[in-house]
């Protein structure tokens, strides 16, 4: 069950955000700028902490990522990417509050942003679309 049903209209509503769905690994992907910043996906029984359970993956800074590990524990090293900079939220969870998951959407868009060229953050700041940048 996904105790956040407004998560992806939320990442969908972020300036410049588009999504493409990586039908081989079940992946739907969220760039802006044309970089990655959130996935959503539901690993299979393999992965034996995560399967069956449907998560969101997000650019995070480390020092941050690791403070909100240790105070949650639906809050792990991000599936399938490098724990350094990226984190994963469990979306069955009822101990993440729906404010800080909407914080951690913002500052892993923000975080690619800050790396994009110029140009591209100013047309974001225009309400203009990134896609072609």
């Amino acid at each position: 069950m996904n105790n956040y049903p407004w998560l992806e209209a939320f990442l969908l509503a972020l300036p410049g955000v588009t999504r493409d769905y990586k039908p081989e690994w079940g992946f739907m992907n969220y760039r802006a700028a044309r970089r990655l910043f959130a996935v959503t996906c539901t690993p299979d029984a393999r992965y034996k902490r995560c399967g069956g359970r449907e998560l969101v993956t997000l650019r995070c800074d480390e020092r941050f990522g690791d403070a909100l590990k240790a105070q949650y524990a639906d809050i792990i090293d991000g599936f399938y990417s490098d724990r350094r900079y990226w984190i994963s939220v469990f979306l069955d969870s009822e101990e993440v509050p729906p404010e800080l998951l909407r914080r951690l959407c913002e500052n892993a868009h923000a975080e690619i942003l800050r790396r994009a060229p110029k140009r591209v953050r100013e047309a974001l700041k225009g309400g203009g679309e990134s896609e072609n940048l």
